[in-house]
């Protein structure tokens, strides 16, 4: 039968188009930090379209199942210097993937551990970063950018910058796990 490879092959074009608009219509939309901060907890969704802007949480964005969550061009979640604030924390046994954020203004103050680990992003499940800054975070303790405890963390074409931390770990603190970074940037870290 002449073309029925032509037809079979058009039939998986047209069926994975239709795959990403689906997916695409399954994303939410978000254009304020009360919604955004619902999204995330929401475990009906899991994708999730961050509107160009600045989200100054008001708490430690927690994800607690799979989620994807993308900026829509640039959007910067800022934990706004609140005392106890990791911008973003990715819990055991989740899968979650940052693309294009930008990670600014934790400061965590927690004591006990892991919850002293990180003020911008404390992952201890499976994360993929991918185009992320995470830039001037303090943290009391371990990894003032990134603190990744047991976890699996993928960090790629991002900017690591100017974080603080009072242990280890100014721009990175790892324990257990496994990181790949590739194509990252990481600048201007300090640890006392």
């Amino acid at each position: 039968m002449p073309g029925h490879g032509k037809k079979a092959l058009l039939a998986v074009v047209l069926g994975l188009a239709l795959a990403r608009a689906e997916q695409a219509d399954t994303c939410m939309h978000v254009a304020t930090v009360r919604t955004l901060e619902k999204a995330v907890a929401d475990h009906t969704i899991s994708c999730i379209v961050v509107t160009p802007g600045r989200y100054k949480t008001t708490a430690e964005l927690r994800i607690l199942h799979d989620i994807h969550i993308e900026a829509d061009v640039s959007a910067t979640l800022d934990g706004a210097q609140n005392g106890g604030t990791v911008v973003v924390s990715v819990a055991a046994n989740v899968t979650a993937v940052l693309v294009g954020l930008i990670i600014t203004g934790g400061a965590n103050t927690v004591v006990p551990y892991p919850e002293d680990c990180a003020s911008g992003i404390r992952n201890l499940g499976t994360l993929t970063m991918l185009r992320c800054e995470v830039v001037g975070n303090v943290g009391r303790e371990y990894g003032g950018g990134i603190a990744s405890v047991h976890g699996l963390l993928n960090i790629t074409d991002c900017m690591i910058s100017h974080n603080t931390a009072l242990m280890e770990g100014g721009g990175l603190y790892t324990e257990g796990g496994m990181v790949n970074i590739t194509n990252s940037v990481f600048f201007g870290n300090s640890a006392r």
